[in-house]
C-alpha cells in the first residue's frame, strides 16, 4: 500500500454521528489516505447543543486547526462532506485563515439553503400557505449559497445521487451552479442519497479516487 501525502477531513450528514458514518470514506484507508473525523456539538460524544452558530464555530476551529497541523508536515488535505455536512463546510471554508493545502473540497448530497429543504420537506405534509410559512421559519443565516462561488480557486467537486429523495438532484445542480472554477459535477446513476460509496460500487469509488489523484497532483504519494 503506498502511503498518500494527504488527509481527508470528513464532515458527515446529519443522522447518527462520526461512527455510524465511517464506512463512507473506510475505504480509502486501504488506498493510503489518512482520515479525520468529528462530531458537531451535540452530536455522538461531543458536548453542547448543535445550535447553527455553534456548529459554525466548531467546524472553523476544526478545519483551522487540522489545516495547521497537516501544513506543518508538508500534509495535503481534502475536504469531504457529506448532506448537512456539505452546507456546514461550504458554509465555514471560506472563513479559513490559511487555506494554501487544501487541494480540494468534495461535497454529496448537498444543498445550498437550508429554507429551500425545509420548503421541500414540507411540500410532503403540508398545504399551501403552510409550506411558505415553514420555509420563513427556516433560518438561512448560515446557509452557504452565498458563499460557494467563494471556494475558488480551491477546485470543489459536487457529487450526487440520480434517485436521491432525501436531498433532490436539483439541490446539487444548484450547488454546482453557485460554485465557480474550477469545478465538476458528478452523477451517480440510479444513485440514491449517499448509498454509492458502500461496497459493491467500483465504478465510482475508482472515479472518486481518479478524482482526488487530480486534486492533489504531485502531492499524492510519498
Amino acid at each position: 500500500m503506498q502511503k498518500r501525502n494527504a488527509t481527508i477531513l470528513y464532515f458527515h450528514g446529519n443522522s447518527q454521528n462520526i461512527t455510524s458514518h465511517f464506512l463512507a470514506l473506510g475505504w480509502l484507508l486501504i488506498d493510503g489516505y489518512e482520515i479525520i473525523a468529528f462530531d458537531y456539538p451535540g452530536y455522538g460524544a461531543s458536548s453542547g447543543s448543535p445550535t447553527d452558530e455553534l456548529v459554525y464555530t466548531t467546524s472553523l476551529f476544526v478545519l483551522n486547526e487540522v489545516h495547521h497541523q497537516l501544513k506543518m508536515q508538508n500534509h495535503s488535505m481534502i475536504v469531504f462532506a457529506q448532506s448537512l455536512g456539505s452546507a456546514i463546510a461550504l458554509y465555514a471554508i471560506p472563513d479559513m485563515t490559511d487555506k494554501s493545502n487544501l487541494k480540494g473540497v468534495i461535497v454529496e448530497g448537498s444543498f445550498a439553503s437550508y429554507s429551500d429543504i425545509a420548503l421541500e420537506k414540507a411540500d410532503g405534509f403540508c398545504l399551501p400557505p403552510f409550506t411558505y410559512l415553514a420555509k420563513a421559519l427556516i433560518r438561512d443565516t448560515y446557509s452557504p449559497a452565498n458563499r460557494i462561488a467563494s471556494i475558488s480557486p480551491i477546485p470543489l467537486l459536487v457529487i450526487h445521487g440520480e434517485r436521491d429523495s432525501i436531498i433532490p438532484l436539483s439541490f446539487g445542480r444548484a450547488v454546482y451552479q453557485l460554485a465557480a472554477e474550477p469545478k465538476k459535477f458528478m452523477l451517480i446513476k440510479n444513485g440514491r442519497h449517499l448509498n454509492w460509496i458502500y461496497p459493491g460500487q467500483a465504478q465510482y469509488r475508482n472515479a472518486l479516487k481518479n478524482e482526488l489523484d487530480q486534486m492533489l497532483g504531485n502531492a499524492a504519494v510519498k
